[in-house]
């Protein structure tokens, strides 16, 4: 793995959580506030960078592209626009409401403590987390920027500090709309965070 920095950021407010649903690979768009949020973090992404040479990724889903499209402007990198990076894919829990879907959800621990959803369409975890890392064990950048969803930015932090897939069930992130993480290899190659969820930059985002 190439891999010694890596700036993840959460899509801004979107459409889905104004309306209390469970998005997936619903096709959502930010609402004003999300994007509010996004060229605050555009702001952050930059200087952070700090005219460093980085890589721009993101999901392909519209809340993450249009995200991605008002970093660019800061950050000067033109985005590249992936699959694998999408959210998790809960699939028919997409049209819900969250209430509804999280009472269906269950969790089976017989086999590796694997997260199990019983919607038609959906992925499990590990199939999930197959696809993430195996994209970013693949790329040949030392520094990336990542505009992505919740559940991937959770399943980048499981793979990046190499958390045991036994442990898949009792160890999350919290990842805020908007909110930046921040992900490096330190002095000594060890996988390090300098910090996770960060939303000092939404003070005042209205």
């Amino acid at each position: 793995m190439q891999l010694k920095e890596i700036i993840l950021i959460r899509h801004g407010h979107g459409e889905h959580m104004a309306e209390g649903r469970i998005a997936g690979w619903h096709r959502a768009r930010l609402t004003d506030l999300g994007r509010r949020e996004i060229h605050a973090a555009g702001k952050r992404a930059a200087k952070l960078i700090d005219g460093r040479d980085f890589t721009f990724f993101a999901s392909d889903l519209p809340r993450a592209r249009e995200s991605a499209q008002i970093i660019s402007q800061y950050v000067n990198l033109k985005p590249r626009y992936v699959w694998p990076i999408r959210e998790f894919s809960n699939g028919i829990a997409a049209v819900i409401p969250m209430e509804e879907a999280m009472r269906k959800i269950k969790h089976t621990k017989p086999i590796g403590l694997e997260r199990a959803y019983p919607y038609a369409g959906s992925e499990d975890w590990d199939s999930f987390y197959q696809r993430v890392s195996t994209f970013l064990e693949e790329l040949p950048f030392d520094r990336i920027i990542l505009a992505t969803h919740k559940a991937c930015s959770i399943c980048i932090q499981q793979w990046w500090f190499k958390i045991p897939r036994e442990l898949f069930d009792t160890v999350s992130f919290e990842i805020e709309s908007g909110s930046i993480t921040y992900l490096y290899k330190n002095a000594f190659g060890e996988h390090s965070a300098k910090f996770i969820n960060d939303t000092s930059h939404l003070e005042g985002v209205l």
